[in-house]
């Protein structure tokens, strides 16, 4: 489990899922340069920027959920 996942056990308030997706649309967002700077690591990168998108979604609608 990754820091990001125990913040949200230990405080799953509304502010820290937004943090949650903004930490994962960072990470995305790297690893589509990477992709884009290394043919070598082009599809580990696309692949873990497609699962923290995905999380970052799932996140955002959480927040969005908690927040309504």
């Amino acid at each position: 489990m990754t820091g990001q996942g125990v913040a949200l056990l230990v405080r799953p308030s509304v502010g820290m899922w937004w943090f949650a997706a903004a930490v994962d649309v960072a990470h995305g967002s790297s690893m589509v340069g990477l992709a884009v700077l290394s043919p070598r690591y082009r599809r580990p990168a696309l692949v873990s920027a497609a699962v923290a998108g995905v999380s970052a979604c799932f996140e955002l609608a959480t927040a969005r959920r908690r927040s309504a």
